[in-house]
């Protein structure tokens, strides 16, 4: 519980499009990402996140919330 995970969302400049998805395999997480306010994901949630191609790259942090590890998956696509 409360171990924290800081990820760094990396842009690639040969790609005009960029997603990120984040689903929740096991547990309770709470999602922090800049100038937002937090998202609480539970096992089964996913969420995407997308570039506005105004950054280059993005940081944020996942919680972890639930007395037992909480598991998730992370993938990036990029096209265009």
């Amino acid at each position: 519980k409360d171990e924290v995970k800081n990820i760094t969302f990396e842009k690639k400049e040969e790609f005009s499009c960029s997603v990120q998805a984040i689903y929740i395999v096991a547990g309770s997480v709470v999602l922090q990402l800049p100038e937002r306010d937090p998202i609480q994901l539970q096992q089964g949630d996913m969420i995407l996140i997308s570039d506005k191609n105004d950054y280059k790259n993005i940081s944020y942090q996942i919680e972890n919330i639930t007395e037992s590890n909480a598991e998730f998956v992370i993938a990036h696509i990029y096209h265009g």
